[in-house]
């Protein structure tokens, strides 16, 4: 499950979204507060939602330890993105994981995993890293079910030119390297599967409605009517399935017949 933000153009209402990556739906949402960020939004979120066995990542801005907190308060775990906004805890998991990306062959007490993947000319191998002997941190039980660290190392090739990107985690279950992979790649699935969708199939940043509770009642509607069209398989996919509904009432009456009565 990811939890994450997406900011309305039209509107400027930024929300924060909790998506289930699995099903590839938006289970719930949350209005960031226009003076605040999504950190007072996530804690609302979590409390909406039956988070048992799930395991929850987000953003870096979410590395909070109330919020990791709440989801192992939760019978979740946390997958927790960590950059400076906790320097010593990014320095600690850094320094953490400096010795397995430089040896061979890495520790008893870590596992690695590397993927390939070559997407219309752009050539990526992500390396991973997780580790849990975390001795090392000197915060550790300031976060609450704290028990591995990861890094995940992405080179791009792109036009010949080679980038390389580290990115740190925290985690409260002990993942394989594999399964951290897996884990950070499903995150992003919310950027095409949910917010290029409310962007370009429904068109939600070309809305011109502002008034009231409007905005947040359309956005509502929006993820119910994505959700519908999700769960049945769409052979014609979301936006085709969409107009098709608009055109044809029996096909409409389908869509909502079959959430209402399947189990």
């Amino acid at each position: 499950m990811w939890l994450g933000r997406r900011q309305n153009r039209v509107d400027s209402v930024a929300y924060g979204h909790a998506f289930a990556t699995e099903n590839g739906i938006c289970l719930a949402q949350e209005a960031v507060d226009t003076k605040s960020n999504e950190i007072t939004a996530i804690p609302e979120l979590l409390k909406l939602l039956d988070l048992k066995g799930a395991v929850v990542s987000i953003d870096a801005i979410g590395c909070q330890k109330e919020i990791a907190a709440d989801i192992v308060d939760a019978h979740a775990d946390y997958v927790l993105a960590v950059k400076g906004n906790q320097e010593r805890l990014h320095d600690d998991v850094q320094a953490t994981l400096a010795d397995a990306e430089q040896r061979k062959d890495p520790p008893a007490d870590t596992t690695h995993a590397t993927t390939h993947e070559d997407n219309r000319g752009r050539v990526e191998k992500r390396t991973c890293y997780v580790k849990t002997d975390l001795s090392t941190i000197r915060d550790q039980q300031l976060w609450k079910g704290l028990k591995a660290v990861g890094v995940i190392i992405s080179e791009r090739e792109v036009n010949g030119k080679i980038e390389i990107e580290k990115r740190y985690f925290i985690s409260s279950r002990v993942l394989t390297a594999q399964e951290m992979l897996k884990v950070v790649r499903n995150h992003w699935k919310v950027e095409n599967q949910l917010h290029w969708v409310l962007d370009v199939v429904f068109g939600e940043d070309a809305h011109q409605l502002r008034v009231g509770h409007g905005p947040v009642n359309f956005t509502i509607l929006r993820k119910l009517a994505h959700a519908l069209i999700k769960r049945r398989n769409p052979k014609h996919g979301i936006k085709g399935t969409r107009e098709m509904a608009g055109w044809d009432l029996a096909v409409l009456e389908e869509i909502i017949q079959e959430a209402t009565f399947s189990p």
